[in-house]
C-alpha cells in the first residue's frame, strides 16, 4: 500500500512528538520521584477562593489578581481531590504546552525548528518542577505557550475566538497577566497598521482612552500591593533576600512620598534618582534572565548558566524574521518579554524561576531557529531535511 500525502505527513510528526513525549515523561516522572506532590505557601489562598466560588461568593483583596487559578483549582477541590489530583493535571498542561511549542515551530519555520524548541522546553527541569505545587505557576506557564500558539496559527473565526477566550483567561492566572495583556494589545494594534485598518486603530484608541483609568487604577492597586518604594530604598533585588541589597542614603522627597498613585511616585523617583534606580534596574534584570542566585548551590548555578547562556546567545542569533508569519510572531512574543521585564524591573526579581519560566518558551523557539540557522551553514548536505 502507497502512503498518501496526509499519511506521510502524519508519520514525519509522530518520531518527534514520540521523543518529545519520552524527555516530558522521563522529567516530570523524576522530578516527581525526588520532590512529590506538595502545597506551597500561598495554596490556602486557592483553596479558600476555590470554596468561596463553590458557595457563590466572589473571592476579595490580593486572591483577585489569581482569579483564574483559583477557578483551575475550583473543581477539584468541589470533588474532594486534593494536591496530587491538581499536580497531575498541570503536569498534564505542561505536556500539552510541549505539544502546542513544537506545533508554533512547525507552523512558523520547520519541523527541527519544533523539534528542537519543544526538546528544551521539555528538559528544562526548572520549568516542571512547579507543576508539582498548587500555585499558580505551571498553570500560567503552560497557557502562555497554549494561548500563544492558538493565536499565532488561528486561521477563522472560531479558532480566533478561542484563542482569545484563552487569552484572556491566561491574564487572570497571576498577576504576570498583565504583560500578556499589554503583549495582546501590542499585537493587535500591529495587525492592524499592517491591514491599514485606520478606522479601526483610531476606535480602538478611543477606547483605550476611555479606558485608561480603569488601567491606571489597576497598576496602581497591583504595585501598591507589592509597596515598590520601600524596596527601592532597601535596595531589594531578589524577593525576601537582602544580603546583595543595594544601599540607598538619601531621603525620599515629599514629592515622592506624598504621591497618592504608585506608578506616579516611581515616575518622581526615577527623575529624582535616575543612576540608583537603573543600578536596581540592571542588577534585577542580571538575576531574571541569568537565573543565578547567591543561595543555590554552584552546581545548579552552572547548571542554570550552561543551559541558559547558549540559549540566549541562539535565540539572538535566530530572532531575524522574513516571512509576514514570522514577523506577527515576533511582535507578539517580544512583547510578551518585554513587559515581563518591565515588571521585573520595577518590582524584584522572584526568590526562584517564577518568573523567569512562563517567557523561557519565548527564548527557546527562537534559540531553536538560531541552532536550525547554524547547523544548515555548517552542514547544507543536510538542508533538504532542515527545511522540511
Amino acid at each position: 500500500m502507497i502512503a498518501t500525502d496526509s499519511q506521510y505527513a502524519r508519520q514525519r510528526h509522530i518520531w518527534p512528538l514520540l521523543v518529545l513525549l519520552l524527555i516530558w515523561i522521563a522529567v516530570n516522572v523524576g522530578l516527581v520521584q525526588v520532590f512529590g506532590f506538595s502545597d506551597g505557601g500561598d495554596s490556602p489562598r486557592y483553596y479558600g477562593s476555590a470554596e468561596k466560588f463553590l458557595a457563590g461568593e466572589l473571592p476579595g483583596g490580593k486572591s483577585r489578581s489569581y482569579l483564574g487559578y483559583s477557578l483551575f483549582v475550583t473543581p477539584f477541590v468541589a470533588l474532594g481531590l486534593d494536591r496530587f489530583a491538581i499536580g497531575c493535571g498541570q503536569i498534564l498542561l505542561s505536556g500539552i504546552a510541549v505539544f502546542c511549542l513544537y506545533l508554533l515551530g512547525v507552523f512558523l519555520y520547520t519541523r527541527v525548528v519544533g523539534f528542537i524548541a519543544g526538546s528544551l522546553f521539555a528538559a528544562f527541569p526548572d520549568i516542571h518542577y512547579w507543576n508539582l505545587i498548587v500555585l499558580p505557576d505551571s498553570l500560567f506557564t503552560s497557557m502562555l505557550v497554549i494561548s500563544s500558539y492558538l493565536l499565532l496559527s488561528a486561521t477563522n473565526r472560531r479558532q480566533i475566538t478561542l484563542a482569545l477566550i484563552l487569552t484572556l483567561y491566561t491574564c487572570t492566572i497571576r498577576p504576570n497577566g498583565v504583560a500578556l495583556a499589554a503583549a495582546l494589545v501590542v499585537y493587535g494594534l500591529y495587525l492592524l497598521w499592517q491591514a491599514k485598518q485606520l478606522k479601526w486603530l483610531v476606535a480602538l484608541s478611543v477606547v483605550g482612552l476611555i479606558c485608561l483609568p480603569i488601567f491606571w487604577n489597576t497598576i496602581g492597586f497591583m504595585l501598591r500591593g507589592e509597596q515598590v518604594l520601600n524596596q527601592y530604598t532597601e535596595g531589594i533585588l531578589i524577593w525576601g533576600y537582602t544580603d546583595n541589597a543595594l544601599t540607598f542614603s538619601e531621603e525620599l522627597s515629599d514629592r515622592v512620598e506624598n504621591t497618592w498613585h504608585p506608578l506616579a511616585a516611581v515616575a518622581f523617583f526615577i527623575f529624582e534618582h535616575p543612576y540608583y534606580f537603573f543600578s536596581l534596574v540592571i542588577n534585577k534584570l542580571f538575576y531574571f534572565y541569568s537565573h543565578v542566585r547567591p543561595y543555590f548551590t554552584t552546581n545548579h548555578n552552572l547548571i542554570s548558566l550552561a543551559f541558559l547562556l547558549p540559549a540566549y546567545v541562539f535565540a539572538f542569533i535566530g530572532i531575524r524574521t522574513s516571512t509576514s508569519d514570522q514577523r506577527k510572531a515576533r511582535v507578539l512574543l517580544l512583547s510578551l518579554l518585554f513587559f515581563q521585564s518591565v515588571i521585573v524591573a520595577l518590582t524584584f526579581a522572584d526568590w526562584d524561576a517564577r518568573h523567569l519560566i512562563p517567557v523561557l518558551f519565548v527564548v527557546f523557539l527562537y534559540a531553536a531557529v538560531g541552532v536550525a540557522k547554524i547547523t544548515l551553514g555548517l552542514f547544507p548536505t543536510y538542508s533538504v531535511f532542515l527545511s522540511r
